[in-house]
């Protein structure tokens, strides 16, 4: 992997690193147990999530499936030690309540701090308006009990950006109305197994 200090921080996410984040912020175990399904085309329930432990980075995984970003959206930020990408999620929860629903996007950030170090790889950096597809987020400790490890952001086609982090300390927050797409993502090749 090559090293990452050369993320350059858009306008958009230098903004969105500098602004107070505010609101509140539920648990992932809470946002599990919320079964309100009823959605508005502008709904008040923005998905606020936080994790410092490898189950709760799972669940922020599990929403962050086949987001969409270009690399200008991302930027690693050496003196905040912090990572940050703008996203535009993808509702799969909406997919699995509401069968036949509408399909729904949403502008989210993610946000990664105590991050040391920042590599990637099968993607380049002076293509900034690379799309990419985000498949999961992943966490390997350094060793057994040991808060410190590598967050692992995969994408599809192979790349991959790999975060050396002190501990797990992530944040996903949707920021502002959801608006309906017309594909909803597939994998070929998880389609093909079942």
């Amino acid at each position: 992997m090559k090293a990452g200090t050369a993320f350059e921080p858009t306008t958009l996410v230098r903004g969105l690193v500098a602004a107070d984040g505010g609101g509140r912020y539920q648990s992932t175990e809470r946002a599990l147990a919320h079964d309100d399904t009823s959605h508005a085309a502008d709904a008040m329930d923005h998905l606020k999530l936080i994790a410092f432990d490898t189950e709760d980075l799972d669940v922020v995984s599990a929403h962050l499936q086949d987001s969409a970003l270009t690399v200008a959206d991302m930027a690693f930020l050496p003196r905040e030690q912090r990572f940050v990408a703008l996203v535009h999620r993808f509702d799969w929860p909406r997919v699995l309540t509401e069968p036949g629903g509408s399909l729904q996007r949403s502008q989210t950030v993610l946000r990664i701090d105590r991050v040391r170090r920042a590599q990637y790889s099968g993607f380049d950096l002076a293509a900034p308006q690379s799309a990419l597809a985000l498949l999961t987020v992943r966490f390997a400790a350094t060793a057994p009990d040991d808060p410190a490890g590598v967050v692992t952001l995969c994408f599809s086609g192979g790349g991959a950006i790999r975060l050396d982090v002190e501990c797990i300390e992530a944040e996903l927050k949707d920021l502002g109305p959801t608006w309906r797409t017309l594909k909803q993502p597939v994998h070929p090749d998880e389609d093909a197994k079942r």
